[in-house]
């Protein structure tokens, strides 16, 4: 049995170690790196010119059947190991390392590849840290992009890295889930229950989004850190204290409250199985959906600004229904405003000699949007795809398709309570009480 095991495990690295290798070669394959610029990708929408340096990926199996996928800048590695520690299943990251570069030389300068040997020395103790302490399972893909100026890097291309990171997940059940978010310890604990597994298999390929309550500490400031690890550590009562105490707060709610408000906080609070909410503009819930329905993010959108929320309306498009789940719920880690958020909040800053008007990126991102919602309305919206990644789906067979597959499912009409509180079997996910 042992030796059988020892088998097993051997033939599952080889066959990872050659996936990885497959798809850093069709990333990376026919590829010109050029320095992104301010001004082409303003006013044109070229893909992000980013190049796969590494990938470092788990070997040991999945203990869940549901992928967490995320996207980063290479200053929150830190964020990444709180997000494995938090769940104990399969997590895939894909990482962005920014390289300013404006001298006129090809590749990469000495500075650059000194900058890309530190984040590759960073993220391969990243992934050996949760291989040693049994965290997530991870897969880091590490990817930079060579920009001309800092104004031009300013231009993360967020939708992209999303995107990227959901490539090699092989799971049905799937959640795009912020790096800098916590997630509370009751997803891995319901996840050991096949009868929740299997509900959530057959609930989300009929489009039901099952959202993920976040909360952010009360007092903002790098003290909240450990809210932020107690309030994913506690149970739904104990998190209730702090909620009514005022330790933990709706996330974003006093900023922007639009983007997590319809979640209902106050309904949530009392309720043992899911409810419906409406979806209104601006709604950005986390949720835990099918691979084989979930849209894909659109890459056109860069730096800050409607690169989620216009990713919702798609999903809210599509016919997906929002539903919280009772038990299960996210939790902000601090960090600071990007620069990219900074400028489109300020409308202007100072980076050395510049002066960038921030309505410039703001009505970039925002004619996208009107852009794409006459197209929802229309019914002809597509969200762009980087050519790449379509090529890879095409070549790769591994992967699991780009359009939804052919699983059968039999559709079954929604049953809905309207009593929050009252407690049912898994027609609705509800507390066991």
């Amino acid at each position: 049995m042992y030796k059988s095991s020892i088998i097993f495990l051997f033939l599952f690295g080889a066959n990872l170690a050659r996936e990885g290798a497959d798809l850093f070669s069709c990333l990376n394959d026919d590829i010109h790196i050029k320095k992104t610029s301010w001004n082409e990708s303003m006013h044109s929408d070229v893909e992000a010119n980013v190049r796969l340096a590494r990938i470092w990926t788990s070997a040991r199996p999945m203990r869940f059947e549901l992928t967490v996928f995320t996207q980063l800048t290479s200053d929150r590695h830190e964020a990444l190991s709180n997000l494995c520690m938090s769940f104990r299943g399969p997590v895939s990251a894909a990482v962005h390392v920014s390289i300013v570069q404006p001298e006129s030389i090809p590749g990469l300068s000495n500075d650059s590849i000194e900058a890309l040997v530190r984040a590759e020395a960073i993220f391969a103790d990243v992934f050996e840290r949760a291989e040693l302490l049994h965290g997530c399972q991870l897969t880091i893909m590490l990817f930079y992009e060579i920009f001309d100026s800092h104004l031009s890097s300013l231009l993360y291309p967020i939708n992209a890295m999303r995107n990227f990171a959901r490539m090699p997940v092989k799971t049905e059940l799937v959640s795009a889930i912020d790096v800098d978010m916590v997630i509370s310890r009751s997803l891995s604990t319901h996840l050991l229950d096949p009868m929740f597994r299997n509900w959530l298999k057959v609930e989300t390929v009929k489009r039901r989004a099952f959202v993920l309550p976040a909360f952010e500490p009360g007092c903002p400031g790098m003290s909240s850190r450990t809210v932020t690890m107690l309030a994913s550590l506690v149970n739904k009562s104990q998190l209730m204290g702090l909620y009514h105490q005022g330790s933990v707060t709706q996330f974003k709610g006093h900023v922007f409250p639009p983007g997590h408000g319809p979640t209902n906080y106050e309904k949530w609070m009392c309720a043992n199985e899911t409810y419906k909410v409406s979806w209104q503009g601006n709604y950005e819930p986390w949720f835990i959906s099918h691979w084989d329905v979930l849209p894909w993010f659109d890459v056109r959108y860069k730096g800050f600004g409607q690169n989620k929320i216009s990713f919702l309306a798609n999903v809210n498009q599509s016919g997906f229904s929002f539903e919280p789940l009772p038990d299960i719920w996210l939790t902000h880690l601090y960090h600071r405003a990007t620069e990219s958020s900074d400028l489109v909040k300020n409308n202007q800053m100072n980076i050395g000699s510049d002066v960038l008007r921030g309505n410039d990126m703001k009505m970039k991102v925002e004619a996208l949007y009107r852009s794409q919602r006459i197209e929802m309305m229309q019914g002809t919206y597509v969200p762009k795809l980087d050519s790449r990644m379509l090529k890879c789906f095409e070549k790769l067979h591994w992967l699991q398709p780009l359009e939804p597959s052919t699983r059968k499912t039999v559709h079954q009409p929604l049953l809905q309570s309207t009593c929050p509180c009252k407690h049912s079997k898994y027609d609705h996910f509800s507390l066991h009480v």
